[in-house]
């Protein structure tokens, strides 16, 4: 018993069958030289003409079958693959799925075709949509046109991450170290201004004094911060009467052009 499928609808002929055929009747099949009552003859069929009708819709795919696809992720980062796998399983006359093509504006795509399953590889340059994939066959068991189709997935494409220039952690360093040091010289720029204006007021003290025991009550306490201002303060002590102006421009002069660390200067009234 034979069963045909025919690929294609119209009149279809199958020629007679013919076979040379050897035997021995049966009343000689035990006799010592039963080969001498051998004989040959031919057989032969008759022929059959069909008429294949064509399948509805024009329709060129039969069978029974079921389709699946799937995408390992719907999420990706640019530049990153997405794998698309379609599986058909059944029946029927379809040996491949070469038939099968992706068109996607925007992505690189690789194809694989393994039996009656396809995979995809898929390399977005943004986001896009893998549309639905429909296969309509006959279907010999129920007589019917079916329709298979798979989901559209839509996947979103990310940018790549910027990568910092140097380490997370040292950048936290770095920045910890600027923000101290511009803390430092914030500190430094207050208390040298704050150290200027007690250096003027000092110095307009020093200004008004009228005696020398005043000036001597204001300078003594830097003996041995400063060589000069040690020998003016000295030559105070024994300055005459009418040398003492001079004297204190001198000794104002050196307290201008001093540079006094910190803390030397305390106004006094």
């Amino acid at each position: 018993i034979y069963t045909l499928r025919p690929q294609k609808a119209g009149r279809l002929t199958l020629p007679a069958l013919q076979a040379h055929i050897e035997m021995i009747p049966p009343n000689y099949q035990n006799r010592y030289n039963k080969n001498k009552y051998l004989k040959k003859f031919d057989i032969h069929s008759n022929p059959l003409t069909l008429e294949v009708q064509p399948l509805p819709q024009a329709l060129t795919v039969w069978g029974d079958y079921t389709m699946h696809a799937s995408v390992d992720r719907t999420e990706i980062t640019i530049g990153k693959p997405i794998r698309f796998t379609v599986t058909l399983q059944g029946e029927g006359n379809i040996k491949n799925l070469n038939f099968l093509t992706l068109d996607i504006p925007h992505t690189l795509i690789y194809e694989k075709n393994r039996s009656l399953t396809k995979n995809f590889t898929i390399v977005p340059e943004k986001d896009f949509t893998i549309p639905t994939i429909a296969l309509k066959y006959y279907n010999l068991s129920t007589h019917t046109v079916e329709l298979l189709s798979t989901p559209s997935y839509h996947i979103t494409v990310k940018p790549k991450p910027v990568k910092p220039l140097i380490p997370p952690i040292l950048g936290y360093i770095i920045l910890l170290v600027i923000f101290g040091a511009l803390l430092y010289y914030l500190y430094h720029l207050f208390t040298s201004l704050a150290h200027l204006d007690k250096k003027a007021t000092f110095v307009k003290a020093l200004k008004k004094c009228k005696t020398k025991e005043e000036l001597l009550a204001k300078v003594a306490p830097y003996l041995g911060k400063d060589r000069g201002l040690d020998r003016l303060i000295f030559r105070l002590e024994r300055v005459k009467e009418g040398e003492f102006v001079g004297l204190k421009r001198e000794i104002v002069k050196c307290f201008k052009h001093i540079e006094y660390p910190v803390g030397w200067v305390t106004p006094t009234t």
